[in-house]
């Protein structure tokens, strides 16, 4: 006989919270290759998505969970850690690189607000425009 128990709220819970940080994973990973093509002179300074995935992990996850305000400086401090520049040349290179920050988080948050909408409607949106040509009534 087979005996099938529902899962505890400690692997449901782990279940989902795998599965948001997957989903984070691939948001992270969508943008990026949209955002590279426009900002090529950032993607081959490290700017990555090594760089985005590894090192800026625990910052993007704090920003996933709303929990920090200035994102785009900071991840820009975070990007200018990984070498040795002087005072002043990293300061001039956090200040040139945090619009291009903010531009990636702006996408990153449209991206995940796509995905939440996608979910929320169980992977199915209709959009009318899809399936009837224009002057068509239903």
């Amino acid at each position: 006989m087979i005996n099938l128990q529902r899962p505890s709220g400690f692997v449901t819970r782990l279940w989902t919270q795998r599965q948001q940080a997957r989903a984070f994973t691939q948001a992270i990973q969508t943008v990026y290759a949209r955002w590279a093509p426009r900002h090529r002179h950032w993607a081959n300074a490290f700017f990555d998505e090594h760089f985005l995935l590894h090192r800026a992990a625990p910052l993007l996850a704090h920003y996933r969970l709303g929990k920090l305000g200035a994102t785009d400086s900071l991840l820009a401090q975070q990007w200018a850690d990984q070498f040795r520049f002087s005072v002043a040349r990293r300061a001039q290179l956090v200040a040139e690189l945090t619009p291009v920050a903010a531009n990636f988080l702006y996408l990153l948050k449209v991206e995940l607000c796509a995905r939440e909408k996608r979910d929320r409607n169980g992977g199915w949106t209709l959009r009318l425009g899809d399936w009837t040509k224009r002057g068509q009534t239903l």
